[in-house]
């Protein structure tokens, strides 16, 4: 009995230790699993570490020479040093926590120097095979303290690389150079230098020699300004030596090819544009440019430069034709001064700018490179040069130090680089423009402008309005229709806003009426796709494009020109042919159209851009057909193209004389 007791207490014992063990390994296991599951994240947290540093150590041998030029001190990143450390942490903290008991304790650590036993021996720190737990994690963060000496390293040499290659790039025309100050002083000094040593072809007293300079020419460009140049030439050449300049897009020819002819007895000299610029900079200040119109200048010898436009040329041409020793007048016929969206004052979205603003002015120049830097030393700059010049992996290594790039952050450093920019620009002109004796403004509201805007003082500019050639309507008589005949005659362009007109007229529905769009539908192709889909009123003809010298023609079958323009406009040559064929207008309530048309009296204004309101207008002509009558009976004034030539003749030899013109 004794015995069968003492077995049964023996069974006992072994189903409890059994059961012990059992338990014993079962919390093993779980305990293993946890670990192994740390040391699954750790092995991951270090092999991104290792391949990391064997990637960096790598670039450094590739980068041996640019380092032995490039100092050692500059600052580390932090932030990916704290991201490592945070690692190695937690991994540790979890191994202590893991080990609360000395059976469990020693399979942690046992598994912590499989894997810490090979990263310690990295930074040869004499780590011993038989090393304890302890050695093995003080080796681990000795060498872990190695490499954020090693990254810190290489953040200093990545600092200094991205310097030296802002200096290698821009030295290689990596980075566009912006135009040099120096350029242009060289070329002013040779047009100062030839007009004094060039012998002059004597002329008589009273004969000038005269330079216009324009930025389009006829026939392919028959817009006010052309028109307006070419009449002008026309009457001086009868008594002076006239010579035009203008660029012309001749995509089968190269930009900047030069070519020289006569056109209708006028000699010129034509330079390729092709509508293209390298730069923001160019648009405003082109060398190139600068140095055909020195070859130019000495070429034509003016007595006085008549600058038109200068739109696809330099805003430097002012200083180099004073240099020339001519005398320098400049009418203004837009805001190219102002604006440098094409000189009109108007965003692409068709809002309307008062006055130059460089924070808005950032929009619309955006789409140009720019060549200078304007003191931007950015984040987003490094990077965007380090992505052209270097190999993928290094970028990718780079950007493991400083973090990825933040569109909204880059987007504002650029739009800062912009409006710089954009502030440069107008200082440049500014600067340019005190080069000139005598600024002419058509229009009141345009020379109010350029003083409001501080660009021009008063006493440097007058308004007397363009001259226009009053024989092409001689002898045409209207012609005569029961159908009231509505008309665009133009650019069909959006800044025109032959579109408003059109949703206007969509809602006509009357009898006996038409509207007449005369202008080259094909100038911009979008625009054509969206107005000519947008017609849905059989009254609505487009007519295309004919020759200008046909305008009298085609105004006598026009009852009432409507002129919709969304921006400021001048003064427009379209409304001084209506005065000339005695029409009414309607035009929009803005700018140098609402100064010619007296409201209620020789046409109406209507609210630009508002559709509604100028079909009301339209509507009282149809519901009243005698009124485009009554209103044709008081036309504005229109100077002729023979006495403004007379008027200029004066103006030219007061500047050459050096009396005041006011």
């Amino acid at each position: 009995c004794a015995a069968e007791s003492e077995s049964e207490v023996s069974r006992d014992l072994l189903l409890q230790e059994q059961m012990h063990h059992k338990e014993t390994e079962s919390s093993l296991a779980k305990l293993e699993n946890e670990l192994t599951e740390a040391r699954e994240r750790f092995e991951e947290e270090l092999l991104d570490l290792r391949r990391e540093i064997v990637d960096l150590e790598r670039r450094s041998i590739r980068s041996e020479v640019v380092r032995s030029n490039l100092g050692d001190e500059q600052e580390a990143s932090q932030q990916f040093i704290e991201l490592q450390e945070e690692a190695l942490a937690e991994v540790l903290a979890e191994c202590q926590r893991l080990g609360s008991s000395g059976l469990i304790q020693d399979k942690a650590l046992g598994r912590l120097k499989e894997t810490l036993l090979p990263i310690a021996r990295e930074g040869d720190v004499g780590i011993p095979e038989d090393a304890s737990s302890e050695q093995i994690i003080d080796g681990a963060m000795a060498n872990h303290t190695r490499l954020h000496g090693i990254i810190a390293e290489r953040g200093g040499l990545i600092s200094a690389l991205e310097e030296r290659l802002g200096q290698v790039s821009e030295s290689d025309d990596f980075m566009l150079q912006a135009p040099s100050s120096e350029t242009s002083r060289r070329l002013i000094e040779r047009v100062r230098a030839s007009a004094g040593s060039r012998p002059i072809q004597s002329l008589p007293p009273s004969r000038l020699r005269i330079l216009f300079v324009v930025h389009d020419f006829l026939p392919r460009h028959a817009a006010g300004t052309e028109i307006y140049t070419y009449n002008l030439s026309q009457q001086l050449s009868q008594r002076h030596d006239v010579h035009l300049l203008f660029c012309e897009a001749r995509h089968e020819q190269e930009r900047y090819t030069v070519s020289k002819g006569v056109i209708d007895g006028l000699p010129y000299t034509e330079v390729v544009h092709n509508y293209e610029w390298e730069s923001f900079e160019e648009t405003y200040h082109d060398p190139r440019m600068e140095n055909i119109f020195a070859e130019v200048l000495e070429e034509v010898r003016p007595d006085l430069v008549h600058i038109q436009h200068l739109h696809y040329f330099s805003l430097n041409f002012p200083a180099m034709a004073k240099a020339s020793g001519a005398s320098v007048l400049y009418t203004l016929h837009e805001f190219l001064l102002l604006c440098p969206r094409g000189g009109q004052l108007l965003r692409e979205d068709m809002e309307i700018c008062e006055k130059p603003n460089p924070e808005l002015c950032a929009d619309c120049i955006s789409h140009n490179r720019l060549a200078g830097n304007y003191g931007q030393e950015e984040t987003s700059r490094k990077r965007q040069r380090i992505r052209q010049l270097l190999p993928k992996s290094v970028i990718e290594s780079y950007e493991r130090f400083t973090g990825p790039i933040v569109p909204r952050r880059l987007s504002e450093a650029w739009r800062s680089a912009y409006a710089s920019a954009a502030s440069a620009r107008l200082e440049f002109i500014k600067e340019s423009l005190k080069h000139v004796d005598l600024f002419v403004s058509p229009s009141a509201f345009l020379r109010q402008k350029f003083i409001d805007c501080e660009m021009i003082a008063p006493d440097r500019i007058i308004h007397s309005d363009n001259g226009f050639e009053l024989g092409l309507f001689e002898g045409v008589e209207r012609v005569e229709s029961d159908t009231l005949r509505f008309g665009f005659v133009g650019t069909v362009a959006e800044y025109k806003g032959l579109h408003v007109l059109v949703e206007a007229f969509n809602a006509i529905d009357a009898d006996g009426v038409e509207l007449q769009i005369w202008g080259d539908l094909d100038t911009f192709e979008d625009y054509k796709q969206q107005l000519v889909s947008s017609i849905n009123n059989s009254r609505i003809r487009t007519m295309g494009r004919f020759d200008n010298k046909r305008i009298a023609h085609v105004l006598s079958e026009i009852d009432v020109l409507i002129v919709p323009s969304l921006w400021f406009e001048n003064s427009p040559l379209t409304i001084h042919e209506a005065w000339l064929a005695k029409i009414p207008v309607i035009t929009s309530d803005i700018g140098g159209m609402a100064e010619l048309v007296d409201d209620g009296v020789n046409g109406f204004h209507f609210r630009t851009g508002d559709a509604l309101d100028l079909r009301d207008k339209v509507m009282r002509f149809i519901s009243d057909r005698s009124l485009a009558a009554r209103l044709s009976q008081a036309p504005g004034v229109v100077k002729e193209i023979g006495e403004n030539a007379a008027e200029l003749e004066g103006i030219y030899r007061q500047l050459m004389n050096g009396a005041d013109p006011l």
